[in-house]
C-alpha cells in the first residue's frame, strides 16, 4: 500500500488555527513519510545531485520534483505569463508559472515561478568547429600525424571526407570556439520547457518539507538541465541586438524571492517596482532592493499607525 502526503490549502482565516498536538502529530507523520521517501527512493545524480566544492543542500532535478510531486499524489499544470519571441533582435524569452494541483480535491498545494531566455550563455553561445570548405558541414577534425596530418571532414560526423592541407586559410582562419548563436529562435521550443522545469522544481520546493531536503540553484541550474535540442521553427538568422541586462539574469528568480521573503505576488511586486512585465525590470539587484525598501516602509507606516492610534 502506497502513503502518500497531502495537504490542502485553503484561503482566508482558518477557524481555532494555532498548535494543537493532533496537528503537530500529523505534521510530524507527513514529515517522517517525506523523509522516509527521500532515502529510500529518491536517487543520487538521478532525482538530485550535488553541486561539486559546495557543503549546502542537494540540488533538486527534473525526475526528483517529479517523483515528489507524485508522492503528494498530485500533478502540475504549467502556465505561460509571458513570452517574447523577437525575429528582429533574434531574442526568445518566457515567463511561467507552474500550479502543483491536488488529484484528489483539486486545490492549488504550491506554485512556482521561473524564466528562461536567449540571452543566457548555454543558447547565446555555442561551440563552433571548422567547416569543411567542400560541403559547408562543421565536420574538420584535425588529420593524424601518421596518415598524413593536414585536416579531414570527417564521414563518421556526416562530412564529405575530403582532406586538406595543414595551411590551408579557408580552414585555419575560421572562427571557432565559444561564438555568438546566429539563429536563437530555433530554440524557442526548449526554452519554453526549461522555463517550465524551472518553475516545476520551484513549486516542488513549495511543498511542506521538502525544502528541508533540497534546494534550487538559480544561478546555472547545477549544470543539469537538458541541452537544448532545438525545435523545428524557420526563423531569419541575424545577430542578437543590446537586450536590457535583467533579460541575461533569471526575472523569475526576483518573483520568487518576492513571493518567499515578502509574500508579494507577481502582480503585486511588478506594481512596487512601477512596471507591468519582466521585460521592463532593467536592473536585477535594483529591484530587489527597490522591492526590499519599499515593503519596509510600508511596514514603518503601519507600525505607526498603530503607535499613533
Amino acid at each position: 500500500m502506497t502513503q502518500t502526503a497531502t495537504l490542502a490549502r485553503r484561503d482566508g482565516p482558518i477557524e481555532g488555527g494555532g498548535l494543537t498536538k493532533a496537528g503537530l502529530d500529523h505534521t510530524r507523520d507527513q514529515l517522517v513519510l517525506l523523509e522516509n521517501f527521500v532515502k529510500q527512493v529518491l536517487k543520487k545524480d538521478q532525482d538530485y545531485g550535488v553541486i561539486p566544492g559546495t557543503n549546502g543542500k542537494p540540488t533538486l532535478l527534473k525526475p526528483g520534483a517529479a517523483n515528489i510531486v507524485a508522492a503528494f499524489n498530485c500533478h502540475v499544470e504549467p502556465t505561460v505569463d509571458e513570452s517574447t519571441v523577437d525575429p528582429v533582435g533574434s531574442f526568445v524569452s518566457y515567463e511561467v508559472h507552474v500550479d502543483i494541483v491536488s488529484n484528489q480535491t483539486g486545490a492549488i498545494m504550491a506554485r512556482g515561478f521561473a524564466q528562461a531566455n536567449s540571452y543566457e550563455d548555454k543558447w547565446r553561445y555555442r561551440n563552433a568547429s571548422p567547416k569543411c570548405p567542400e560541403c559547408g558541414k562543421e565536420t574538420v577534425i584535425k588529420g593524424k600525424t601518421e596518415y598524413g596530418g593536414g585536416f579531414l571532414c570527417w564521414k563518421k560526423k556526416g562530412g564529405c571526407g575530403a582532406k586538406f592541407p595543414d595551411d590551408l586559410p579557408a580552414i585555419t582562419e575560421q572562427v571557432t570556439g565559444k561564438v555568438e548563436n546566429d539563429n536563437p529562435l530555433a530554440l524557442a521550443n526548449t526554452i519554453k520547457k526549461i522555463a517550465i522545469k524551472r518553475a516545476t522544481t520551484d513549486a516542488a520546493l513549495q511543498l511542506p518539507g521538502v525544502a528541508r531536503f533540497f534546494t534550487q540553484d538559480f544561478d546555472d541550474q547545477s549544470g543539469h538541465e537538458e541541452e537544448a535540442d532545438g525545435d523545428s521553427q524557420d526563423a531569419p538568422p541575424s545577430r542578437p541586438q543590446a537586450r536590457p541586462a535583467a533579460h541575461a539574469d533569471n526575472v523569475g528568480a526576483v518573483l520568487m524571492w518576492a513571493l518567499q521573503e515578502h509574500h508579494l505576488s507577481k502582480d503585486q511586486a511588478f506594481a512596487l517596482l512601477g512596471v507591468t512585465s519582466g521585460n521592463q525590470v532593467r536592473d536585477l539587484a535594483a529591484a530587489r532592493q527597490t522591492i526590499a525598501d519599499k515593503v519596509a516602509e510600508a511596514n514603518a507606516k503601519v507600525q505607526n499607525g498603530k503607535g499613533g492610534a
